[in-house]
Parts: structure tokens; sequence; C-alpha cells
């Protein structure tokens, strides 16, 4: 069986089974088959790329409900009874749930239309779900500190800039005019000068991705949007957040005090 890639799968199927209905859209090739369900008539776009990704041109729709024990597929269509062992298998493989499929052939789908759930609508978000939109919210908020810090950091480094270059100036002329000692300088004030351009360009690269990041846990910690944040961004998928932040601050953090260093020696 085609794993399905529609997160809400599991759990339409099992609003359906419980007597929900739900649109459906079944393409098969052979035995393969790629079943999707919402409360919302599935579009032809979406069709075609379930035809796209499994391959197959055969094409069934229309409404699934379940109905004493049985889970019925009404369509205007006839469906092959075949079809019943694979919904049967890609409903547990992909639900983990079992399900018996009942085909029934009706003239007009629109006297027995799924109305959509309103007081899902209606609902606000779960408990659980408003807990993690909160620490949506914290990481975000400790990302901008992060990086409103390390830009800080940076910026000040940077006024030690035209004392560098000064230093390093003088200490040009001197070497020029044979003191040694002074080519130590010109080489630091180089190395001062490689360090920082790796720097902001380390620091750029990190900042462009964490901020592609930032606007996702951003979008998914908003209390209006449908979506369930904790499929839009999971526990795990923070954490990884969270230590790319880290790593950015140290890295700036780490290569600052190299800077320093450097600036030291070279007497600035």
């Amino acid at each position: 069986m085609t794993a399905t890639n529609d997160p809400e799968f599991a759990t339409n199927l099992s609003k359906a089974a419980k007597g929900k209905a739900h649109y459906f859209a079944l393409v098969v090739k052979g035995s393969d088959i790629l079943l999707a369900l919402n409360k919302k008539p599935i579009k032809g776009g979406a069709i075609k790329e379930m035809k796209r990704e499994l391959g197959g041109k055969a094409v069934y729709s229309g409404i699934c409900q379940g109905v004493d024990g049985d889970l019925q597929f009404r369509s205007t269509d006839e469906m092959p009874s075949k079809l019943e062992k694979a919904i049967r298998t890609f409903a547990k493989d992909n639900a983990g749930k079992s399900v018996k499929p009942v085909f029934v052939l009706v003239s007009n789908l629109k006297d027995i239309g799924a109305d959509e759930d309103e007081d899902d609508d209606k609902a606000g978000p779960s408990a659980e779900a408003l807990a993690h939109i909160k620490v949506l919210g914290a990481t975000v908020g400790d990302f901008d500190k992060a990086r409103k810090a390390s830009a800080a950091a940076i910026k000040a480094e940077h006024r030690r800039f035209a004392a560098i270059k000064e230093a390093a100036k003088d200490a040009q002329a001197r070497n020029k005019a044979g003191d040694r000692a002074a080519g130590d300088t010109v080489k630091l004030a180089k190395a001062y000068v490689e360090t920082f351009g790796k720097l902001l360009d380390s620091h750029k690269t990190a900042d462009a991705s964490l901020m592609v990041e930032r606007k996702a846990l951003d979008a998914a910690s908003d209390k209006r949007a449908k979506a369930d944040p904790l499929k839009a961004v999971p526990p795990a998928r923070v954490a990884s957040f969270e230590k790319s932040v880290k790593a950015a601050s140290d890295d700036v953090e780490k290569q600052i005090k190299m800077l320093q260093k450097i600036a030291k020696a070279m007497g600035v």
C-alpha cells in the first residue's frame, strides 16, 4: 500500500468511522491505492497530485461515513469489490485503524453532502495545543533576544576597526623603517580583518536560516490559525531550533573573543 502524506488522514478516518460524513477521493493503480478524506470537497488539483504521486489513473470519489459498524463509501461510480481489501489494508497501514468498507452506488451526492464540522471550527485550540503555543512564543522571544545580543556584540566590536586600521598603518610604516617587531602587528591586523570577515559571513548565513524557521514557529503560535501547532511545529523541531540558536550565539561569542584576543595582542 502507498502511504499517505496527509497528516489529517488518521483523524479524518476516525471521525468518518464514527459517523461524521467526509468527502473522499480514491486513486487506484493495480493493487495499490491512495485514499484522501476531507470535510470539504477534494478539488481536482489535489486529485491530480494524488494521481501523480501514485502513478494511477482510476479515480473514485464521493462521501465516506460510518453506518452501523460499516464504513460506507457512497459514490456515483460503481466501485469494484476488490477495493474493499485494499482500503482495509490502507487504513490499517496509515491510520492504525480496522475498518469494514462497504460500497454504495448513489445517483446524487448533493442530497448526502458532508457538512463541515462547525464545532471543530468554532472550538479553540486544545489545552495541549495552547501549552505548545506558549512554548513556541517563548522560543521565538528567546531567539529574538539572542539575535539582538549577537548583533550588538558584532556592532560593538566593529567600532574597533578604526583603531585596528590606524595601528596597522603605523606598524607598516615602522616595518618599512626596519622595525621587525612591527611586522607582527601587521600580521595580527590582517588576522583580525580575516576573522571579522568570517564572523560576518557565518553570522549572516546562520541568521538567514534561523529567521526562516522563526517565521514558521511564529505562524504556528497564532491562536487564530486552524492548523494544529503540534503538527505544524512539533516539540522535536522546536528543540532543534533552540539548539541551532545556541550554536549560532556560541559561534559569535567564540569569534568575538578571538577578535578581542588579537586586538589585545596589537595593543588596541
